[in-house]
C-alpha cells in the first residue's frame, strides 16, 4: 500500500491572502446550515461510470471556499481539488467544465470553460455556475455563484483513492501475447451494482471514489475468471494480484511447409469455444478436457487434452 499523495503533490504557488473569509463548507453547513452561505448553492455529487451512465441524485460534495473582494469587472473564479481533507492539491491532470446557469429554468446551462488542468484560475463574470470535475472514474458536480466584486476559490474533496490491479498464473510467466482485462462493479455507493471500469489493462491505476468494489479479471485469450474484493481509501493506492486458477497451454497446428490452417479449440464440459487462423497460439486454460479441430491442407484432425492448475504444456496437431 502506498499514497498515491506521492504523485500528487501539493501544487505550490495556489495560496492566496484572503480578505474576507477561508472557511470549510462542511463548517459552515454543520454550524449555519445551507442559507448561511451567501453566493453558495448546496453541492452536488454526481459520480459517472464511462461504460454505464446513470443519473443519480447528487450528493453533498466537501469543498473549501475562499472568497476575496476585487473591484467589479475583476470577478474570477480559481477551482482545485484534493484527493482527502488533510493532503496536498492534486497535481494530475483533472477534467474540469464550467456551465453558466441561464436565467429561467428552461434555458439551461451553457459551457463557459473547459480544461484539463490540475488547477485553473480564469475570469468570470458574476452568476450563476455548475462546476463538473472528473478524476480517473469519479465525477461529481458543484454549484457556485460568483457576486459582483468577488473572487472565488473552491477546493473540492474528491475523496478518491486507487487500484492497481494485475493478473497472473501461479509459478508461471506469461508470454507478451497474453494479457489481462479487468472490469469493476461498485458493492457500495450510489452506484451499487454497476460496472464503473470495463477493460482496464494489467498494471493500469484506476483512481476511484472511496468505497467497496469487486474487481473481475479475464486473460485476452482464454476462458478464466477470477475475482476479489477490495475497499479503496482516500489517498491510498492499493495494488492487487489475482492468481488464477488455469495452466497456460500452447497449441501448434501444422508445420511451416503447411498451407491455410483454421483450428477451433472448445471444452468438452461447457459451451465456450474459440477459432483461430494463427498455427501458433498460447492460451490460458481453466481445468478441464477440451477437444482441438484443424483442417491443415485440407486435411481435418482432432485431438483432445485435459488441464490442470499449473499445467504448462505444448498440444501439437500435425506438427511432430
Amino acid at each position: 500500500m502506498t499514497g498515491l499523495l506521492k504523485a500528487e503533490r501539493q501544487q505550490k504557488g495556489h495560496r492566496t491572502n484572503t480578505v474576507a473569509l477561508i472557511m470549510s463548507a462542511l463548517a459552515i453547513a454543520a454550524s449555519a446550515g445551507p442559507s448561511a452561505t451567501p453566493g453558495l448553492a448546496a453541492a452536488g455529487n454526481n459520480l459517472a461510470d464511462p461504460v454505464i451512465t446513470a443519473s443519480i441524485e447528487p450528493a453533498r460534495v466537501p469543498h473549501e471556499l475562499r472568497i476575496e473582494l476585487t473591484d467589479q469587472g475583476a470577478e474570477t473564479l480559481g477551482l482545485a481539488a484534493r484527493l482527502k481533507r488533510s493532503g496536498g492539491l492534486i497535481n494530475r491532470p483533472i477534467s474540469w467544465t464550467v456551465k453558466r446557469q441561464e436565467i429561467g429554468a428552461s434555458l439551461g446551462s451553457t459551457v463557459v470553460y473547459k480544461t484539463n488542468k490540475p488547477a485553473i484560475d480564469t475570469p468570470l463574470e458574476p452568476g450563476n455556475y455548475i462546476i463538473e470535475a472528473s478524476y480517473g472514474y469519479h465525477r461529481v458536480i458543484h454549484p457556485v455563484r460568483i457576486q459582483p466584486g468577488q473572487r472565488i476559490g473552491v477546493t473540492l474533496i474528491l475523496n478518491v483513492g486507487g487500484i492497481r490491479a494485475m493478473s497472473s498464473i501461479k509459478n508461471t510467466v506469461l508470454p507478451p501475447s497474453i494479457s489481462a482485462e479487468h472490469a469493476v462493479y461498485a458493492t457500495s455507493g450510489p452506484l451499487k451494482g454497476r460496472r464503473i471500469v470495463g477493460n482496464a489493462g494489467q498494471g493500469n491505476v484506476l483512481r476511484l471514489a472511496a468505497g467497496t468494489y469487486r474487481v473481475e479479471s479475464r486473460f485476452t485469450a482464454g476462458n478464466t475468471v477470477a475475482e476479489t474484493r477490495v475497499t479503496v481509501k482516500p489517498g491510498i493506492l492499493s495494488s492487487m494480484e489475482m492468481a488464477h486458477k488455469a495452466g497456460l497451454i500452447r497449441i501448434i497446428v501444422g508445420t511451416d511447409e503447411t498451407a491455410a490452417v483454421a483450428w477451433e479449440i472448445r471444452s468438452l464440459q461447457s459451451s465456450w469455444s474459440r477459432s483461430h487462423t494463427n498455427p501458433d497460439a498460447s492460451m490460458v486454460l481453466a481445468p478441464g478436457r477440451y477437444e482441438v479441430t484443424a483442417i491443415v491442407d485440407g486435411t481435418s484432425m482432432t485431438k483432445t487434452f485435459s488441464v490442470k492448475a499449473g499445467d504448462l504444456r505444448h498440444v501439437k496437431l500435425g506438427a511432430e
